[in-house]
């Protein structure tokens, strides 16, 4: 009967006791310095996409996370943000990481084009979502395919923008995760 008893008791420890999910995925990049990153934006850039990206980052500053992403208006920013009517493709933005010299992990800065044929259409939060997904990325995010975790790192805009366009806990946690 003791036996059963402890039996019982570990089945229930093991199978009750929870376990912190880490939902977030990496991209495999980060910066050395991520409170030194500054962004810019392209003459393609719109007035919209400008609004969006600098409340964008404004939120991911709030968020108390370990980054920071400030604006260079000299146009000299580590992070060029341009738009571009690439029509309709299967993308309304990305982001392409430029490599420190012989690395693999450390980026220096980078680009992030978004598809102005789909994001001029959207309204300012669906907007903001998107250029705080990608931002995401720069900071060294990936795309989080499991739609029910509710974050800005799931890859469709238009779900991401239903749920939230501001960073949540699981971001934040990838985002702390990165720069440890």
């Amino acid at each position: 009967m003791r036996k059963i008893a402890i039996l019982i008791l570990m089945f229930m420890l093991i199978f009750t006791t929870s376990i912190p999910a880490f939902a977030y995925k990496l991209a495999g990049w980060k910066w050395r310095d991520p409170k030194s990153i500054t962004y810019s934006f392209h003459s393609s850039a719109t007035n919209n996409m400008r609004t969006a990206a600098n409340n964008a980052a404004n939120e991911w500053i709030k968020a108390s996370t370990k980054i920071s992403m400030t604006y260079d208006s000299s146009g000299n920013g580590k992070v060029i943000i341009m738009g571009a009517n690439d029509g309709p493709t299967t993308v309304d933005g990305y982001f392409k990481p430029t490599y420190e010299f012989l690395s693999t992990t450390y980026i220096k800065g980078g680009t992030i084009r978004i598809n102005t044929y789909y994001s001029e259409k959207y309204s300012s939060t669906t907007y903001q979502a998107l250029l705080g997904h990608e931002q995401g990325h720069v900071f060294g995010l990936g795309d989080e395919p499991n739609e029910s975790y509710r974050c800005l790192m799931i890859p469709t805009t238009k779900v991401r923008a239903y749920y939230t366009y501001i960073p949540r806990s699981d971001d934040i946690n990838g985002i702390n995760a990165i720069y440890q």
